[in-house]
């Protein structure tokens, strides 16, 4: 708690991620008093009731590679906040319509994932089509997992810078405020550097709870490329 306390001072205003495996509810006790807490694991995980008997004010983030068959899984996890991984008009559909379906009186919040290190472009029609046709979610941001083990000495990392110059393109084409839209980047290894460039949400595991297992799969199958350790996170807020 005293790390989470430390961490939270370093990232002012933002939110950090703490990416782990499943966490026990005992874990996120001991954690979370006194933060307002945000996190994540597998859908269909009864450890999430359990959770929110002694933490009944977590939200839950999912992170990760979401086949559209595990959608409705999901969607049906209590206090699920923020989906960070849509990546295809296909699964905003699917997610809206899931959601639709809950009744929930909300909308679903979502992140857009780019791949700042290739050149697919599809992110800019993925995030008009959650803003204009899924009535039911509201697009937040976007997020990009980016090279791991950037040597900071050859300058700043071009994923992070990249993320920060779709915003910019998004903003303008959409007509959204700047200050609306948050960049989800940045891990343990490098999440003081991710908040230097521009990052508002850091995705900070190993440095709370130790290394990961990645023996761990993305939900519902292969992790895909770029993606591991990602499927399940505690999140909690930076202030």
């Amino acid at each position: 708690r005293d790390l989470v306390g430390s961490l939270s001072l370093q990232i002012n205003d933002g939110f950090f991620l703490a990416l782990c495996p499943i966490p026990p509810p005992a874990l996120l006790t001991e954690v979370l008093p006194g933060e307002r807490g945000n996190c994540c694991s597998k859908p269909d995980c009864s450890l999430c009731f359990q959770i929110l008997s002694s933490c009944p004010d977590i939200k839950w983030h999912f992170i990760g590679h979401l086949q559209k068959g595990n959608v409705n899984k999901l969607i049906a996890v209590p206090n699920l906040f923020m989906l960070e991984t849509v990546d295809s008009v296909k699964l905003a559909d699917r997610v809206n319509s899931s959601w639709q379906k809950k009744g929930s009186s909300q909308k679903l919040k979502v992140m857009v994932q780019v791949n700042t290190s290739g050149e697919d472009s599809k992110w800019l029609l993925v995030t008009w089509h959650v803003i204009n046709k899924c009535p039911s979610l509201e697009f937040v941001g976007l997020m990009t997992i980016g090279s791991i083990g950037h040597d900071l000495s050859k300058g700043p990392n071009p994923d992070f810078q990249m993320l920060l110059s779709l915003r910019q393109e998004v903003c303008q084409k959409l007509n959204l405020p700047v200050e609306k839209v948050e960049l989800s980047m940045g891990m343990s290894t490098d999440f003081q550097h991710a908040i230097e460039v521009g990052s508002t949400n850091v995705r900070i595991g190993s440095t709370i709870f130790g290394e990961r297992d990645y023996s761990n799969k993305a939900m519902g199958g292969k992790d895909p490329a770029g993606n591991k350790g990602q499927a399940e996170a505690v999140t909690v807020q930076g202030h």
